[in-house]
């Protein structure tokens, strides 16, 4: 039903690919706000996932979520790569606030910097020590 779809795309190109067949033979949705439903049960689903602590199912419910979000860009007439590009390009724009981080801010009271943070839609950083992009 779905063969002919190259496993060499790149993941998104690949999920693009695959929900437009999918499409053409009969399985979509009626208009966008299924799919809407579908990116927030899959985000309720990997929530769950997170508070199990479950890396593999993590994995599998955050893949479920992209695949919806680009089964929703398909939908919307938009190619994936290119909106990802796009949003990849302005993070790079975006992300003069945070040269130098965090010892730039190291005289803030961790509150502050929170709040900076929230605020202005520059990074913050985990628990881990990993960025994460807030926005």
């Amino acid at each position: 039903m779905l063969d002919g779809v190259s496993r060499a795309l790149p993941a998104t190109l690949e999920g693009f690919q695959l929900t437009r067949k999918a499409s053409r033979i009969g399985f979509d949705w009626e208009d966008a706000g299924g799919v809407f439903e579908k990116m927030r049960e899959e985000t309720e689903e990997l929530k769950r996932a997170l508070k199990e602590q479950k890396q593999l199912k993590v994995e599998e419910e955050l893949g479920d979520l992209l695949f919806a979000a680009v089964n929703l860009s398909r939908f919307l007439k938009i190619d994936p790569e290119i909106a990802l590009k796009k949003a990849n390009a302005k993070s790079r724009a975006d992300s003069a606030p945070w040269r130098g981080w965090p010892g730039r801010m190291a005289g803030s009271s961790k509150t502050l910097r929170a709040n900076r943070w929230r605020h202005s839609g520059t990074p913050r950083r985990s628990r881990k020590g990993s960025r994460a992009c807030q926005r």
